[in-house]
């Protein structure tokens, strides 16, 4: 037999126990021997081998098995559908890059975290599990499931963008969330798991770190989706892309300084398509890239030309958006220059736009990036800041130029009085900092006056031109 017992400072072990009797020469039992022995490290190791064939071994939390089961069992219980069933797909944005930055042994903090963030926002009627690498699901089965869905979506994502302390390093994360239910989907509870992948991969669409619930629709979307794919790849082969450019001014002069270039996709089938319906899903494949390094050469051979044909008049620089994988993808810094070489582009007239995540990520490989681009001669910018980590206290360290502020600050001013206190604090750190200043989405004339009056240096926006192909 198996006991439990407990040792004199109260921790318990487990004993296997063996009596067997003893017997004279009578064949009549005189006393009993009791054989016994500490097994506690093989129930142990019993438990620990039973608890990783139904939950994850590193976060704690259900696996796909067990989550699957669980969800089964639910929806037979459901009274054919009576009882509300939700199931929400949560998948970490930009999980891998952190990881791959960082290392595994950082990333696997950061999931173990994620993990007992969303446990405590549940019951413990709910489900938990992590089905796949930043990849995790939860359960919702009392009866005000459907109210509790979106409540438990908006209060885990804003958990989830606080900073995560893992050791050293101040980690900054997102999630995207799909949600599905059970309503006529009576016993078909893989199809409920399907429904929320879904709207998860719909939430990535959307931008990212948002929600969205399944309505139907988005198994069209899913068929779009393979289809966009599918056509992605040929766009690169096809040489289906083209840059369109935005003129940037000079705040007191009104005259162009620079264009930033932004790539559009002249689809055969569904016309002129903007960044937001295909960069996404470049950035998920890898496809960006090579989409990337082709807008990085495209450019400047653009710029290079047009400088050519205004010779006499000011030459202008060109903005190229530099995405997180293309930044940090081995032999970036012999691209550059190979494109620098093949375009014949001055150094000092291309601007390369990072967001602050790719600061953030590996602080001591990107700095070391950064000064190879600087001695270069070629500028770098932040692009979209306020958006992201917001913090001024890494530019002190880092060879950057320019800042370019987010055009979510502008939208209100001058009437947002909190927002223009942001600005102008913004502007006047960044110049203490001898920074220049770019001001992005100026659509009205209240916010150009504002804008050039509180020491903006440069100023882009449709008040004064939309992207259009570059003439000459």
């Amino acid at each position: 037999m198996t006991l439990r017992n407990y040792r004199k400072d109260g921790t318990a072990f487990w004993n296997q126990l063996l009596i067997g009797p003893v017997f004279d020469a009578n064949h009549q039992c005189t006393h009993y021997i009791g054989i016994q022995q500490d097994i506690t490290l093989i129930r142990e190791q019993e438990d620990l081998i039973a608890s990783q064939r139904t939950h994850d071994f590193l976060t704690g939390s259900a696996n796909r098995q067990t989550f699957e089961g669980r969800l089964i069992q639910a929806c037979k219980l459901s009274q054919n559908g009576r009882l509300p069933l939700v199931v929400m797909s949560v998948d970490l944005d930009g999980f891998r890059p952190i990881n791959d930055a960082l290392g595994h042994v950082v990333g696997d903090q950061l999931l173990c975290a994620v993990a007992d963030r969303i446990r405590g926002l549940l019951t413990k009627e709910d489900v938990l599990a992590r089905l796949a690498s930043d990849e995790f699901a939860i359960l919702l089965t009392d009866d005000g499931a459907l109210e509790r869905g979106i409540e438990q979506a908006e209060k885990l994502l804003e958990l989830l963008s606080q900073p995560f302390e893992l050791g050293p390093h101040n980690v900054h994360v997102s999630a995207s969330i799909g949600i599905a239910d059970n309503k006529g989907l009576t016993g078909r509870a893989i199809e409920m798991m399907h429904h929320a992948d879904m709207a998860m991969y719909e939430a990535k669409r959307q931008g990212r770190n948002t929600w969205h619930w399944y309505d139907g629709s988005d198994a069209q979307h899913g068929a779009d989706y393979a289809q966009l794919r599918h056509d992605l790849m040929e766009a690169i082969t096809q040489h289906q892309f083209v840059l369109h450019y935005q003129p940037i001014l000079a705040a007191q002069s009104q005259t162009v300084s620079s264009y930033e270039a932004l790539i559009r996709w002249q689809h055969p089938r569904r016309g002129l398509l903007y960044p937001g319906d295909f960069i996404p899903l470049a950035e998920q494949t890898g496809q960006i890239v090579a989409i990337g390094q082709w807008v990085l050469e495209q450019a400047a051979k653009d710029i290079a030309a047009f400088n050519q044909q205004s010779a006499g008049q000011q030459a202008v620089t060109v903005a190229v958006n530099i995405s997180p994988l293309q930044f940090r993808r081995q032999g970036f810094y012999e691209e550059l220059k190979r494109v620098l070489r093949v375009s014949g582009l001055a150094p000092e007239l291309l601007e390369l736009e990072v967001t602050e995540s790719v600061l953030m990520m590996g602080a001591d490989r990107t700095r070391g990036i950064l000064n190879e681009i600087c001695e270069l001669g070629v500028q770098v910018s932040i692009d979209d800041f306020g958006t992201g980590y917001s913090s001024f206290s890494y530019l002190r360290d880092l060879p950057v130029h320019t800042l370019k502020i987010d055009r979510s600050f502008i939208s209100d001013i001058p009437a947002n009085q909190r927002d223009s206190a942001l600005l102008q604090g913004m502007i006047q750190m960044a110049h203490q900092l001898s920074l220049n200043v770019v001001v992005e989405g100026i659509e009205t004339l209240e916010q150009y006056e504002f804008m050039r009056q509180h020491g903006a240096d440069y100023l882009q926006g449709f008040y004064f031109a939309r992207p259009a192909p570059l003439t000459w």
